[in-house]
């Protein structure tokens, strides 16, 4: 087991060494204080988990969030020395799996790597079922979605954006975040936030979603949009699957 602590304070990252080694005590832990290193050192070194501080003294950590989420799903944990609540939403908007107020204790701060581990683990187990929100019947891994039962074409883009609004479905997800994770925007203009409108514009349409009265996409004013039912995984088969069942039934019959 591999873990990358990027933060520019030693004693914090010998805490978070002593913590890890603790618990797992044949881990590898490498270390950095420069948040451009630290994106380099993910793509070579193919750490488990990483330990990111807010404030370095090149970038700061979300920028290297958004570097890191650009090429990897490794899990990683905020390091923040405020508890802001707009300041954390946005931390996990961007795809952070959690966050630690420093000072923080070793059993929180341990407690929270073993709670991401078994999210890791369970993600992985249900990776290839699909979700299930409303009447909406989501195979990312097959590129399918279904409503009512009925197939929705979507274009790669769209469903890309579907699938960001659904795994932080009932959280805000801004412009920004749509053009920076789907559009692969690294500094945002005004011109990529309406190129996200117009293809969230045209998803809504296939889903059959009025702006006025929506039952999946909702408009933030002037933020984003906000993925409204509830989402639950490797809760029914893939269509594909259900069709098969009944026709295996049928020729039982």
């Amino acid at each position: 087991m591999k873990f990358l602590v990027v933060d520019d304070n030693q004693d914090i990252i010998d805490a978070v060494s002593l913590c890890i080694n603790l618990r797992w005590p044949q881990a590898e832990v490498i270390s950095t204080s420069e948040g451009r290193k630290a994106e380099g050192l993910v793509e070579e070194q193919a750490p488990d988990l990483v330990i990111l501080d807010i404030g370095l003294p090149d970038i700061n950590g979300l920028q290297v969030l958004k570097g890191i989420r650009a090429f990897s799903d490794v899990p990683v944990v905020m390091l923040t020395a405020r508890d802001l609540d707009v300041e954390v939403a946005r931390f996990l908007e961007e795809g952070a799996d959690d966050y630690v107020v420093k000072p923080f204790s070793h059993v929180e701060l341990l407690g929270r790597l073993q709670a991401i581990f078994r999210r890791v683990q369970g993600r992985a187990s249900s990776s290839s079922r699909p979700l299930q929100a409303g009447d909406l019947l989501i195979d990312l891994e097959g590129a399918e979605v279904y409503r009512a039962g009925e197939p929705v074409s979507l274009t790669r883009t769209e469903l890309n954006m579907l699938a960001h609004l659904v795994r932080n479905a009932q959280r805000v997800v801004s412009y920004e975040s749509l053009a920076s994770n789907i559009l692969r925007v690294t500094e945002t203009t005004d011109a990529d936030n309406r190129l996200v409108k117009v293809h969230i514009q045209h998803l809504r349409a296939k889903l059959g979603d009025p702006t006025d009265n929506p039952r999946y996409i909702a408009n933030v004013y002037g933020i984003g949009y906000k993925f409204l039912p509830q989402v639950t995984s490797g809760v029914v088969g893939s269509q594909q699957e259900r069709r098969q069942s009944a026709s295996e039934q049928d020729n039982r019959r």
